[in-house]
């Protein structure tokens, strides 16, 4: 069965997918940042912003001093997050690079909220 409800969203076999192009499609990044980002709550502030964008994924400090994540939602949202992530960052912190991997536009999220990782 197929069944539309409202703009956009399909419902085929239980599952909820984008059909409408006035819709923006979903995109996934793997993230990694380089600089001052540890001991000056750069993963609290890396929630808070993707969750205030709408986003989901996780943020998680490194042994090597980094920090590394994944940030999935609307392509603008995440292109925006991605800004944010290589040119401001928390406060307190020094953003000197920010890598970015395994940009995808995928179907549907892997993750339901915004999560910092231990």
């Amino acid at each position: 069965t197929h069944v539309t409800s409202g703009c956009g969203l399909s419902k085929e076999r239980g599952m909820v997918s984008r059909i409408c192009t006035k819709m923006p499609p979903l995109k996934s990044v793997h993230f990694e940042v380089f600089g001052k980002v540890q001991g000056v709550f750069f993963r609290k502030h890396t929630r808070e912003t993707g969750l205030r964008q709408g986003l989901v994924g996780w943020v998680q400090n490194t042994p090597r001093g980094t920090v590394v994540g994944v940030v999935q939602g609307a392509e603008p949202r995440v292109e925006l997050m991605k800004e944010w992530l290589r040119s401001e960052g928390s406060p307190r912190s020094r953003v000197d690079r920010c890598v970015f991997c395994k940009e995808a536009l995928i179907h549907t999220l892997e993750y339901s909220k915004f999560s910092i990782r231990k």
